[in-house]
């Protein structure tokens, strides 16, 4: 008898959570973790590499979807 309740408790649950995660809004630029400061302005960048005399770190991320 418990298997009869749980499923329907189960599609319940999964679909409300689904709707959670499409209602939530994107943020276009993600906060970023951390005291280091990314840059995502590959001119602004190196412009600012020469002005103060440090390397560049660049790192290229594959994002899925």
């Amino acid at each position: 008898m418990s298997r009869t309740f749980s499923l329907p408790a189960s599609l319940l649950m999964a679909f409300s959570m689904l709707g959670v995660f499409l209602a939530a809004p994107q943020d276009p630029i993600p906060t970023e973790l951390g005291a280091v400061e990314w840059h995502r302005d590959f001119d602004a960048a190196r412009k600012l590499s020469q002005e103060s005399g440090k390397p560049m770190l660049l790192l290229f991320q594959e994002v899925p979807g």
